[in-house]
């Protein structure tokens, strides 16, 4: 898909505002906007690889989401991202030193 308008669309048509509310409720205002990014990042390589059915691993670095209007401090961002691994919302992997890819699990 090479239209922007078309991505945008089709991103927008995913975006399930209920499921962001869920995050939201487990994290704080801090997981509705890692959920905004993983879902766009998700969506992008769905589209990309031809997978629509498959979650990825998102990488959730510092400068990629404060280029991407979802900055915060790293501490936050781990706090949300533990709260919603309690919560049962999403696996995560890290290596020493890096930085969280995050997977949706429902």
């Amino acid at each position: 898909m090479s239209n922007i308008e078309q991505q945008k669309k089709h991103f927008i048509m995913n975006f399930k505002v209920l499921e962001k509310a869920t995050w939201r409720r487990a994290a704080g205002r801090p997981g509705g906007d890692i959920y905004e990014y993983y879902t766009w990042k998700n969506e992008m390589l769905k589209r990309q690889r031809r997978t629509p059915k498959n979650n990825y691993f998102i990488l959730m670095s510092n400068m990629g989401m404060l280029e991407n209007g979802c900055g915060m401090h790293r501490e936050t961002k781990a706090k949300a991202i533990r709260k919603l691994k309690m919560a049962g919302l999403i696996n995560y992997q890290r290596e020493t030193g890096g930085a969280y890819q995050i997977c949706k699990l429902i």
